[in-house]
């Protein structure tokens, strides 16, 4: 029997394999199907392009190496403060 799943983005059933791994759900999958995650990840980030931008130049960073008192590889304050230093 395929085991199916609801993705209330794209309103309707998937297999369970369209859906990405999420320990944190009861059913241990992503509440959206991996096309409907792709489709919001790209809206969101045309929508918030600094902040999308921001976001990935902290993950690129090397804790230890870029920032010496970073104890996790980036966190929202460190964010917000990239996007005030950018603003014009």
């Amino acid at each position: 029997m395929n085991r199916t799943k609801y993705c209330a983005h794209c309103d309707a059933h998937h297999p369970v394999a369209d859906f990405g791994l999420n320990r944190q759900s009861a059913d241990g999958l992503h509440y959206y199907c991996k096309k409907a995650a792709a489709e919001r990840r790209k809206a969101w980030v045309k929508a918030n392009p600094e902040r999308a931008q921001a976001i990935r130049a902290a993950y690129l960073l090397v804790p230890g190496k870029d920032h010496p008192d970073q104890k996790w590889w980036f966190n929202m304050e460190y964010i917000d403060d990239v996007i005030k230093s950018r603003e014009v």
